[in-house]
């Protein structure tokens, strides 16, 4: 059962079993992802890289 409400599919089955028939259900992977990129932005931002050797260029 865990992370059945992050599969669209399954979100959307259930809430339709729930009686609901407007259903918006997220795109979880997407907003993981926007997340992944709004974290990696800010370390690029605002920590040296180079000094800390993660960047050989």
């Amino acid at each position: 059962m865990h992370g059945i409400f992050e599969q669209q599919q399954a979100c959307d089955a259930i809430l339709a079993w729930a009686g609901l028939s407007d259903i918006e259900t997220p795109d979880f992977a997407a907003i993981r992802e926007e997340g992944i990129n709004r974290v990696a932005d800010a370390v690029e931002q605002y920590l040296d890289l180079k000094k800390l050797g993660l960047i050989t260029e």
